[in-house]
């Protein structure tokens, strides 16, 4: 869709008065240590932000060290993909009803199931070379063996299959058979990438595309479209829009030429010049009334003053305004705490490692004292 991606990088920083203007993204090491000289600024109006790459598992940890009988679950345990979690989730069910005394039994499949599902992705295949002819095919972009299958189950005649290289829903898809043009593995596609296409009159072919946008196009306008890396292939010509209230994707079909109608993978859905970084990149942001300890809302301005104020050379001290005595252990604080000193005029490197409290939740007296509340 035109859209970059830049993989190996994370943001710096996202500034903005009122609401979000900017955001600094910088490519990282091995060690996860952002490159600042590879810093890009994009003026942006929103940023999303995922819950991380960390298993949240302090909980679990804490348990097993204090001798408690205790599973874990979803991205406690790993994370994953929720079709995983479910499976984590359903092993870990029965291994609490066991601990309980019940008598159960886990499926080994469970086990193999979950293993196939939070795989990493796997070997890359080139693009086939695909010839059209008058009746519709499905051109399944997908060279690369990840753990997905829904084409295969929701394609009516069957027509689409996996590879029988792995043995496993890591396998590649084929199509093998009729295409009633159903626009079905279109529209369930995660990745977007599966698209139907037949040859026309002359040079010219029909191509089908998944789009999950609200279309800012109509029949008879060309748009600009792209193959799976985003790289523009040429202008199509709008035939029609469906939407698919069950799977909430718009189908649409172009008229587009022959010559690289197996190639075009999607509908660019933004202007080049916009995605494109400033010309300087900005990652000195560090306003005074950002939050560095969420849990117990301490300003950046309270922690570089108290540091400058008592010379702290030990991030303990920052205990005493509060800097990562809440509840979440100073896992959120800790991160920030190199730059704020850095704010503060002193190199982090000499500064003693603060230690994290025990993790804690609030539990109400009429628990400890068996009451009912």
């Amino acid at each position: 869709m035109g859209v970059p991606i830049y993989l190996n990088h994370t943001v710096l920083t996202a500034e903005g008065n009122g609401k979000v203007e900017r955001v600094t993204i910088a490519e990282v090491d091995e060690n996860f240590n952002p490159l600042l000289e590879t810093a890009k600024t994009f003026e942006v109006d929103t940023l999303l932000i995922a819950v991380g790459l960390t298993s949240i598992d302090e909980f679990y940890n804490t348990a097993v060290q204090y001798g408690f009988n205790v599973v874990k679950a979803g991205d406690a345990d790993e994370i994953a993909e929720a079709s995983s979690a479910m499976f984590g989730g359903r092993i870990s069910g029965l291994k609490l009803a066991k601990i309980l005394g019940k008598e159960t039994e886990i499926n080994e499949e469970y086990y193999k199931k979950a293993e196939v599902l939070k795989s990493r992705p796997g070997k890359i295949y080139s693009e086939p070379v695909i010839e059209l002819s008058d009746k519709y095919i499905p051109i399944l972009h997908c060279f690369q063996e990840i753990p997905c299958n829904p084409c295969i189950s929701v394609c009516p005649s069957g027509a689409i299959k996996l590879q029988d290289a792995l043995g496993s829903i890591m396998d590649l898809p084929y199509f093998d058979g009729d295409c009633s043009r159903c626009g079905q593995c279109i529209a369930v596609c995660p990745g977007l990438a599966i698209s139907v296409a037949k040859k026309l009159y002359g040079e010219f072919a029909e191509v089908v595309l998944p789009h999950e946008f609200i279309p800012n196009f109509s029949a008879n306008d060309f748009v600009t479209l792209t193959d799976t890396d985003g790289n523009y292939i040429e202008k199509g010509e709008v035939i029609k829009i469906n939407f698919s209230k069950k799977f909430k994707t718009n189908l649409v079909t172009l008229k587009v030429s022959l010559q690289n109608a197996t190639k075009i993978a999607g509908i660019r859905i933004q202007d080049e010049d916009k995605t494109k970084p400033l010309s300087e990149a900005i990652y000195n942001y560090l306003p005074d009334n950002a939050i560095v300890c969420r849990c117990e809302r301490v300003t950046i301005k309270q922690v570089v003053d108290f540091i400058k104020e008592n010379d702290i050379r030990d991030a303990n001290q920052l205990k005493q305004i509060r800097v990562g005595m809440g509840a979440c252990g100073s896992r959120t604080c800790s991160v920030m705490l190199p730059r704020v000193f850095s704010a503060a005029g002193i190199n982090w490197y000499e500064v003693a490692q603060n230690t994290k409290r025990p993790l804690g939740v609030e539990i109400p007296m009429y628990v400890i004292a068996n009451e009912k509340k």
